[in-house]
């Protein structure tokens, strides 16, 4: 099936195809919350031709999954790529994407009292449990932190992100420790085979 109007997804599912498993059924033990689902779908909610879209990602469109399902990170990810495709944003758009999202998250009354307590200081220090309350499978470890400067890592195979989809995260993790979404100087990543490293200045 043609994707021509989903490039970034057509990419990356045709990117995953070549490794085990391969396309949507890729890495199936890496996870997320499908409550993610809910804040990407409402941000942007899919008023776009879905018909070239594979079945399972047409039946993810529509966020409607209970708050305590877990999808695969593959799924969530190609979700997010034919959002970004339908609604024709461009790469700084995508990321402001994401930073909206989280901040959506910030003022839901289900995460919001647990995002909202936590301070720049706090959440660089809990920010794996932070993490590891909406994914499994893949790691967030704290590298070093001062008061103006924080290394994260993120663990998990290259092939499951888009350098794009790096970025993303960047605008997520910055926006939540500064509360405001990164300027081009404010972040740079080293991506490797299993590790990604972010460097959030402020």
């Amino acid at each position: 099936m043609s994707m021509s109007d989903f490039p970034r997804l057509a990419r990356y599912l045709a990117a995953l195809d070549a490794g085990p498993g391969g396309g949507l059924d890729a890495f199936p033990s890496l996870r997320v919350k499908a409550s993610l689902l809910q804040f990407a779908t409402a941000r942007a909610p899919a008023r776009f031709d879905p018909a070239q879209l594979p079945e399972r990602v047409r039946a993810l469109l529509d966020g409607r999954r209970l708050v305590t399902e877990w999808i695969s990170e593959v799924e969530y990810h190609a979700v997010t790529l034919a959002l970004w495709d339908g609604h024709g944003l461009d790469d700084t758009a995508a990321c402001a994407f994401w930073y909206d999202v989280i901040h959506a998250q910030r003022q839901s009354k289900l995460y919001g009292r647990l995002l909202a307590l936590v301070n720049p200081s706090r959440l660089l220090r809990g920010a794996p449990m932070v993490w590891g309350y909406f994914h499994r499978g893949v790691r967030l470890e704290l590298a070093s932190a001062t008061h103006d400067h924080a290394e994260l890592d993120l663990w998990a195979p290259a092939a499951l992100w888009t350098p794009l989809l790096l970025r993303a995260y960047a605008s997520v993790f910055y926006g939540a420790v500064v509360r405001r979404p990164p300027r081009a100087d404010d972040v740079t990543i080293d991506e490797g085979p299993e590790r990604t490293r972010y460097h959030l200045r402020w």
